[in-house]
């Protein structure tokens, strides 16, 4: 199954208690081929896959253009820059999730009407996610959780004095890369939550 920009759906489901759904989507991604400096690197250091949770509003440019070094930006860089300039990704998909969660707190007045958008419907369809048949999205609390997976270049386990650390370089769980040439996306994970809000009766 393909979507317009030719990416494969691999992997769908939803619940749904109480009136309240979260439908989950994977899709992997159809990027472009890896620079020479990528495969040179990948093939001396290897590589690995790490994360990169974001908020909704960000995913079509990061589709379009890659994850991208905004560290300059304070505006667009909203978990600072702790390590330095450059992108954050890390080795966990559960530390990616809980800065979605965040993201996804502040949530965009025009987020509903994103559900009008036949590309959106598109996707809730394979989680079998038939918006029409629902109540009015005004009665949902309604959140968006985008985690990107990355393949990175591995910083070496030991030093090396070769080895330039603005290509990658980790503190724990964290890994940095100031290039965006040397974070190379390869899927999406996107989960959307739509919560009944609490009705209260007049007493």
């Amino acid at each position: 199954m393909k979507d317009d920009k030719d990416n494969t759906i691999i992997n769908t489901d939803n619940r749904r208690l109480q009136g309240n759904i979260v439908a989950n989507l994977t899709l992997a991604l159809d990027t472009s081929d890896p620079t020479p400096s990528f495969l040179n690197l990948a093939e001396k250091y290897g590589t690995i896959q790490a994360y990169h949770g974001t908020k909704i509003e960000s995913v079509w440019s990061i589709l379009n253009y890659g994850l991208l070094n905004l560290s300059y930006n304070k505006a667009l860089s909203q978990n600072g820059a702790i390590m330095g300039d450059g992108i954050y990704v890390s080795s966990s998909r559960q530390v990616a999730e809980s800065f979605a969660v965040m993201a996804a707190e502040r949530t965009p007045p025009s987020l509903p009407y994103a559900f009008e958008h036949e590309s959106l419907l598109h996707l809730l369809s394979y989680a079998n996610v038939n918006i029409a048949k629902l109540d009015p999205l005004d009665t949902y609390d309604i959140k968006c959780l985008a985690v990107f997976r990355a393949t990175i270049i591995q910083p070496p386990k030991n030093h090396d004095e070769e080895f330039d650390e603005r290509i990658t370089r980790q503190e724990g769980k964290y890994f940095v890369c100031e290039n965006d040439e040397f974070v190379r996306i390869s899927k999406l994970h996107l989960t959307f939550e739509l919560s009944k809000k609490v009705q209260w009766l007049p007493t």
